[in-house]
């Protein structure tokens, strides 16, 4: 990535959780500090013990607000604005998208804002944010139309933000995630988790995420219990979060825990994208699917669930992986044994995961916003 124009940059997130968009967040940073540009990451609330904290690279600044709530974190971002003086501020995910825009404006618009939406909000408010359709679409349709630009990670996020906030589609750019980086495993060492369940013969899946709601993870156990597969598989779920239990409870309930393994948390999936036979999204909803794009890239083939929205784009409508209904655990299972039997070519599914590539991407963002106003 180039440009010739530098600029101070800064991005806010709520925290440095383990999700998608930090991760797409930090990435930018890094591109873009890479490039010359001056990059800040600030982040509202307190680091805690686990975060991504350590793939920002160094040079790249990172200022906590510290606050509890994030309603309460308008006057420190209208002192950090005062103070920092970015020429551009990205804020990532309602509400957050709400607050940098009220504190931007109250600091009478020090530099341009822009905003970036993730997921489809119109279901995640229902189930994560337990928000009002009302308040999410009044606060998107005053607030959004104020910043100098509008980001969307894919055309479905677009489509499904235009109709909440009754915005105009010209209003909204889509640029998808940067989420191929050209790594190799031996990129990475070696883990425990990673020997103990996949050192040995048979058939390896994969799946990738939080474990929450919105991941669908009990369909992916459920799918398992139904595969006609005759060979031996392992099946390694990474991630952590509130569903674990009910998970673990759904694969105790099919005698699977011989064959379905939870790993955890682990900071870079890299090596289980490489020796995966199979890469497994179950999603309920999603944004874009970084996940997907890894395995693509990994060269590995993918089943995913047809949700809103991401997967059908990057799998190209099913050119680039096998697309079937949410919440259809007959369904995945017979993608699942067909792809195990499937001989099939690695080297389309690498070219199509350079469309998503980390500086191709963070150019496009770079040009938008040198556009904008």
């Amino acid at each position: 990535m180039s440009s010739s124009k530098k600029s101070k940059i800064c991005l806010f997130l709520p925290s440095f959780a383990m999700g998608g968009a930090e991760r797409l967040s930090i990435n930018l940073a890094n591109e873009w500090h890479e490039d010359g540009h001056e990059v800040e990451l600030v982040i509202i609330k307190n680091k805690t013990e686990v975060d991504l904290s350590s793939k920002v690279l160094n040079g790249i600044k990172i200022s906590y607000l510290k606050q509890d709530r994030l309603f309460f974190s308008i006057p420190s971002i209208i002192n950090y604005l005062r103070s920092s003086k970015p020429d551009i501020s990205l804020a990532a995910m309602w509400p957050l998208t709400i607050i940098c825009t009220v504190a931007w404006l109250l600091s009478r618009k020090i530099g341009k804002l822009f905003l970036s939406e993730h997921t489809q909000l119109s279901i995640s408010m229902l189930h994560e944010f337990n928000a009002h359709k009302f308040i999410v679409r009044t606060s998107i349709y005053l607030f959004y139309n104020l910043a100098d630009g509008v980001i969307a990670v894919s055309k479905g996020v677009k489509e499904d933000l235009c109709d909440l906030g009754f915005l105009s589609p010209r209003a909204v750019k889509i640029i998808y995630n940067p989420a191929s980086f050209k790594k190799y495993p031996e990129d990475i060492e070696d883990s425990d988790p990673f020997n103990l369940i996949w050192d040995n013969p048979g058939k390896k899946i994969l799946a990738v995420g939080t474990l929450k709601k919105q991941k669908d993870f009990k369909t992916l156990v459920r799918a398992i219990n139904k595969v006609s597969y005759n060979e031996k598989i392992s099946v390694a779920i990474v991630g952590e979060g509130p569903e674990r239990k009910e998970i673990q409870k759904t694969i105790d309930k099919y005698g699977l825990s011989d064959r379905i393994h939870l790993v955890g948390f682990v900071m870079d999936p890299l090596k289980y994208f490489y020796y995966a036979d199979l890469f497994v999204l179950s999603s309920a909803w999603e944004g874009f699917g970084n996940v997907i794009v890894e395995a693509l890239e990994s060269g590995t083939q993918v089943v995913s669930t047809n949700c809103k929205s991401g997967p059908a784009e990057i799998l190209e409508n099913g050119k680039f992986g096998t697309l079937v209904p949410i919440k259809d655990p007959k369904a995945m299972a017979q993608a699942i044994d067909q792809s195990l039997t499937n001989d099939y070519d690695p080297e389309p599914l690498i070219e199509r995961a350079k469309l998503f590539s980390v500086d191709r991407i963070a150019k496009e963002y770079i040009d938008y916003f040198l556009i904008q106003r």
